[in-house]
């Protein structure tokens, strides 16, 4: 189960990649909020992982404006985030130009998302089932 996680959580990262400017920057007011997060991935009923980061007010944008794994670029083309909804679709591409396509779409407040992802092919065109990040805000610290 552990490997399974370990192969979904990058991917769960790029899934919650915001553009700058989006609603869920951090100089909006409808922002997610800094502070201390919970995010569980989940996947035909089972959480395969769960992982907290704390993130600093100056790490809002850079934690979700497209974070990535080591091994990929990630492109979202298309993000459409505001009035407590997010839609992203878009690409990640490896090293030797493979790409797997990536979308999410799913409801957010500034101390709660959910992301509900569709099943897709990684770039090693291994299936990937479709998952939701469950997050919430744990607190300021």
């Amino acid at each position: 189960m552990r490997r399974i996680a370990a192969v979904l959580a990058p991917l769960t990262l790029a899934l919650i990649a915001l553009a700058p400017g989006s609603s869920l920057n951090a100089a909006s007011p409808a922002t997610v909020r800094a502070g201390y997060w919970e995010y569980r991935i989940k996947s035909f009923g089972l959480t395969l992982d769960t992982e907290y980061w704390c993130v600093k007010p100056a790490q809002i944008d850079k934690f979700f404006n497209g974070p990535c794994n080591r091994h990929h670029t990630c492109t979202y083309p298309t993000r459409v985030v505001g009035d407590g909804k997010a839609l992203f679709a878009g690409y990640w591409e490896n090293d030797e130009g493979k790409r797997a396509n990536v979308e999410a779409s799913g409801e957010y407040t500034p101390t709660h998302f959910v992301l509900k992802t569709k099943p897709t092919r990684g770039t090693n065109g291994v299936p990937i089932p479709a998952m939701t990040i469950d997050a919430k805000w744990l607190g300021e610290t």
